[in-house]
């Protein structure tokens, strides 16, 4: 009998044990969310949520928050998020439960969705949208490609996620261009170093066509509606697709002897951002407004 007992007890005591040091496990690096729509939508941008070093970068299209998180010390399975944003679509703050599931996907629970309903928005439209996505957010899945050198889902290579609460000037706009070709850049080159199977940019709406012989700008009517919604209004988005064009008018050398498509887009947005970033690149000398004025919400 008492070996029985004992026997039980160092059952239940594994069973604890393991429960506790899965729950435990710290989450890191990026993720995609589960959702609906990208295999009858081409323009579909998938949902990621990216953890590093204790910061936080999320993307909900049409909605990009980004702060620190932390694994909470009462109830390890609950990991709290603070949000950095000034105008915010759910608070202040949120939480992601893990329910169960191993390093590669795990079954969750968010507080977005009640907290996305109860939370005053100034864009309705947007905020369906959000709704909708968050709805079906129940899995995270590990992304194939995991970036431990330039990040290109860090804060600061997706600031031109965020849409302005003015109208831009010129120089505001060319730095939104240029921070999106430079997250485009070290996405791509990321996949490159890692020798990704696969090269793409599931969670990245573009204005760029990316191809097997080179690239080119989109006319404004096939670009997605994510990568328009960035901005004040669609005269600005519509001012990015004339930089992108005056981009490609400019003498670019055709990378030769590259043996990935994403070695070859590296190199050419390599030469974009060059050329992007010249003093006399479209807004040329008359806009005065420095990069440091502009205002993110």
């Amino acid at each position: 009998m008492r070996h029985s007992r004992l026997l039980l007890f160092a059952l239940i005591a594994l069973s604890a044990w393991t429960s506790c040091n899965r729950r435990t496990e710290p989450l890191t690096g990026l993720w995609e969310f589960s959702s609906f729509g990208k295999e009858v939508d081409e323009n579909y941008v998938d949902c990621f949520l990216n953890l590093r070093e204790g910061k936080y970068t999320i993307y909900i299209p049409d909605y990009f928050d980004y702060g620190t998180f932390r694994q909470d010390a009462q109830d390890p399975a609950v990991f709290r998020f603070t949000s950095y944003r000034k105008h915010k679509y759910y608070g202040d703050a949120f939480w992601i439960r893990v329910n169960e599931g191993g390093s590669e996907q795990k079954k969750v629970t968010l507080s977005l969705l009640e907290q996305a309903r109860e939370y005053p928005v100034s864009d309705p439209a947007i905020y369906d949208h959000i709704v909708g996505n968050v709805t079906e957010f129940t899995v995270l899945r590990k992304a194939v490609v995991q970036f431990p050198g330039e990040d290109p889902y860090s804060f600061n290579l997706n600031r031109w996620r965020i849409g302005p609460d003015h109208e831009e000037s010129c120089r505001e706009v060319n730095f939104r261009l240029i921070n999106y070709l430079r997250h485009m850049y070290a996405l791509f080159n990321g996949q490159l170093k890692a020798e990704s199977e696969k090269s793409g940019y599931p969670f990245s709406p573009s204005p760029i066509l990316f191809g097997a012989n080179g690239m080119a700008s989109k006319n404004i009517k096939d670009v997605p509606p994510y990568w328009i919604h960035t901005f004040y209004n669609q005269e600005q988005a519509a001012m990015a697709n004339d930089m992108i064009s005056a981009i490609f008018d400019e003498h670019m050398v055709f990378p030769r002897g590259t043996k990935r498509y994403d070695e070859m887009w590296s190199k050419l947005l390599d030469q974009m951002i060059t050329i992007a970033k010249r003093k006399d690149f479209y807004c040329g000398k008359a806009d005065t407004v420095t990069v440091a004025a502009q205002s993110h919400p």
